[in-house]
């Protein structure tokens, strides 16, 4: 099984109505549209059960929606966002995106298990890295660490440059060291 976006031709080969996203079960070479026909979709993540894409309708553009579905088909889409404006992620079961809050300020947003749960509303945040059941972000200059099991904690309170996620572990710099914190 797998999840798959693509742009809808005309019989002319014109763009018709944007892009949609299909499963496609290899087994029986069938394949289903998940995304809504009168939207354009694209820009799908799998977890390799469920799949998360953006949507806008017909020449429309940002904010999106996000929705969600099972990559078989098995249960109706569900929103999880109208206001999204940053592609979605989805590591280690969790998806992470960012939504337009208002005068410049984002939300950060993840979902796990059939719950979303606001991280963080600031002007600037911005997800850093997402990996090992985690979510790492900066607000203003903080760089904070989330898991559904913790919640949030600080992890740096100066700002940090690169940020990744790999074993368990959070890693950043802020200037010219390396530091090592565990999740």
């Amino acid at each position: 099984m797998a999840a798959y976006g693509e742009n809808l031709l005309d019989a002319q080969g014109n763009l018709a109505i944007g892009g949609a996203v299909f499963s496609y079960e290899t087994a029986s070479n069938q394949h289903h549209q998940l995304s809504d026909p009168a939207t354009w979709a694209g820009s799908p993540v799998t977890d390799g059960k469920r799949v998360a894409w953006f949507a806008s309708p017909v020449g429309g553009g940002a904010p999106f929606d996000i929705w969600i579905a099972p990559v078989d088909g098995s249960s109706a889409a569900q929103r999880l966002s109208t206001k999204a404006n940053g592609l979605p992620v989805w590591t280690d079961g969790l998806l992470v995106w960012s939504e337009d809050a208002s005068f410049g300020a984002y939300t950060l947003k993840a979902y796990r298990n059939g719950e979303v749960t606001t991280l963080l509303t600031q002007f600037g945040a911005g997800v850093a890295a997402v990996g090992g059941g985690a979510v790492a972000y900066i607000g203003g200059k903080r760089l904070l660490v989330w898991t559904p099991q913790k919640g949030e904690r600080l992890v740096h309170g100066l700002g940090a440059g690169s940020v990744a996620i790999a074993d368990g572990w959070l890693y950043f710099t802020a200037g010219s060291a390396l530091y090592r914190v565990p999740l």
